[in-house]
């Protein structure tokens, strides 16, 4: 493999440096031997560890403008993402190999190393409708550096990256995996940590004095039935109706 292709990149700021450590700790545990660099994109904090290339972009303008610096940075012909949030417990090295082989031959911009909702599993890797959402997430995504970079917008969060993003990238095929190749618990959403989470966390020593909010009982509840419901719409609800109800409620929310 030529490991001087691919870099994995962690989306961070600086604000977030509190899940720095949980995040290599458990990246490193999984994958010891990782032969890729690997990239922190931050502001201008560092992060010491010998493994990690800090990726220092300066101030936080935009999630795009920090990515768009970024991306700009490093040499690699493909990027692997992660969240700084998202703990990694087992990797599938094979079907990861397998997917990096797979995108490399065909010449592939993007294949996302988790399943899709929308596409259509006949086969180990799958087509991603055009029109389908989150076609552009970038969490677990192997994609070609210089064409994301074309499709930046650099004003937009990370939100309007995933929704007016897919139609910048409409031009290419983007491909899905049929199996989740990370296993991870995620930990924050919107500010606040996820109950078990942060727990886990915590009872193996790490401390958060920054980074303390967590969901109430009560709002973990409402926010894992709520998660259940939105996944269940995706993946039972048709493309076709799926399309019509995110344009009316983009419509409403302008």
């Amino acid at each position: 493999m030529d490991k001087d292709s691919i870099s994995i990149v962690v989306l961070s700021f600086d604000k977030y440096h509190e899940l720095w450590k949980p995040f290599f700790d458990y990246f490193f545990k999984s994958w010891p031997k990782c032969p890729y660099p690997i990239y922190l994109l931050n502001n201008f904090r560092m992060y010491n560890d010998k493994r990690i290339i800090n990726l220092l972009v300066g101030d936080d303008l935009t999630w795009s403008n920090s990515l768009y610096l970024g991306l700009n940075k490093i040499k690699s012909q493909r990027v692997i993402f992660f969240y700084d949030d998202t703990f990694i417990e087992k990797i599938d090295f094979k079907r990861l190999y397998k997917s990096i082989e797979f995108i490399k031959k065909n010449n592939i911009k993007s294949l996302t190393l988790r399943p899709n909702y929308f596409a259509d599993f006949k086969n180990e890797f799958s087509l991603i409708p055009k029109n389908a959402l989150y076609r552009t997430a970038l969490f677990a995504n192997i994609i070609e550096r210089e064409y994301l970079i074309t499709i930046l917008n650099r004003a937009e969060n990370a939100w309007e990256f995933e929704k007016i993003g897919n139609l910048r990238s409409t031009n290419e095929n983007f491909y899905s995996t049929n199996v989740e190749i990370f296993k991870y618990k995620h930990g924050i959403i919107k500010g606040f940590w996820l109950r078990k989470t942060y727990r886990l966390l915590i009872s193996q020593g790490y401390t958060f004095n920054i980074l303390k909010k967590k969901f109430s009982f009560y709002q973990n509840v409402i926010n894992q039935t709520k998660e259940v419901i939105f996944k269940s719409y995706l993946k039972y609800t048709p493309n076709s109706i799926i399309q019509k109800i995110e344009k009316y409620r983009n419509f409403n929310n302008d």
